[in-house]
């Protein structure tokens, strides 16, 4: 088509409100992006319009990104690496959510007490009926927050020690973001059935969580190195052990950090 110009018409140069920049009135911003105004968007339809927009579109993004994510593992994390991004929502929101779920509606310190474990210790029994447990439990967690993201940090780490490639530190860091955030919501979702037949059967407590760990969310994680990387079993399977390894000695580390640094800021509270 013909441009303005060639037909005789002098365009029209707006300046844009959000970066000031000069230029012939179009949808978008050259500079940067920002949409040009229209006074029909004040109108009621145009903002049920773009709301119905938004939420389908969003939610499009929601679903691709859980069927990669629960169905072929390793595929976010390749798709990220080889630039086919904006289809799925970004590592870090997906891991951010999966962590406050994952917080929402899974206890730490609170069950751990209710097991009897801490209750074999005088002292920390003593001390946990004079803090309540609730608080004892909320602080936990908070601090446990913090420290996940040496976690995720300590993953990526492992993976690219294992993994002996010339990928940066950063790529297994998403790896890791996609990782975590599964194990989150399975843990999510063993920990509701677990809760479920505990108060119906008798189950023991936990024993779900703790399975599903060795028995579903390590073999996903070899099954996203084997996508991702390429490789078969016989190149996965010693790397995999090694990252088991080491992520389990600092999810070990992390834990007692989170109990110990708990007790010690409840202490200097009540001092």
């Amino acid at each position: 088509p013909l441009s303005s110009l060639e037909n005789g018409v002098t365009p029209t140069c707006e300046m844009c409100p959000n970066c000031g920049r000069e230029s012939e009135r179009a949808k978008f911003c050259p500079q940067c992006g920002q949409r040009t105004m229209d006074p029909h968007e004040y109108a009621l339809g145009h903002f049920f319009h773009d709301l119905f927009h938004e939420l389908l579109h969003v939610d499009g993004k929601i679903v691709r990104t859980l069927q990669a994510l629960l169905t072929r593992p390793g595929q976010l994390t390749l798709d990220y690496w080889e630039g086919r991004r904006a289809r799925y929502l970004p590592p870090l929101r997906m891991y951010l959510i999966a962590t406050a779920l994952f917080f929402a509606f899974v206890t730490t310190g609170n069950d751990l007490w209710k097991s009897g474990e801490l209750q074999k210790v005088p002292e920390l029994k003593a001390f946990l009926e004079q803090v309540t447990i609730a608080r004892f439990d909320a602080r936990v967690q908070l601090v446990y927050k913090v420290l996940l993201a040496f976690s995720v940090a300590g993953f990526a780490w492992a993976m690219k020690l294992m993994m002996a490639t010339q990928r940066p530190w950063g790529a297994y860091l998403i790896s890791g973001l996609h990782s975590l955030t599964y194990l989150f919501l399975l843990t999510l979702v063993t920990y509701q059935l677990d809760k479920f037949l505990h108060a119906r059967v008798g189950s023991p407590q936990g024993i779900l969580v703790m399975a599903s760990v060795p028995l579903i969310y390590w073999p996903y994680v070899g099954f996203s190195m084997r996508r991702w990387s390429g490789k078969g079993w016989g190149w996965v399977a010693p790397r995999l052990l090694g990252v088991i390894l080491l992520t389990s000695l600092l999810d070990v580390v992390v834990t007692v950090l989170a109990f110990g640094i708990a007790t010690v800021t409840l202490l200097l509270g009540r001092a």
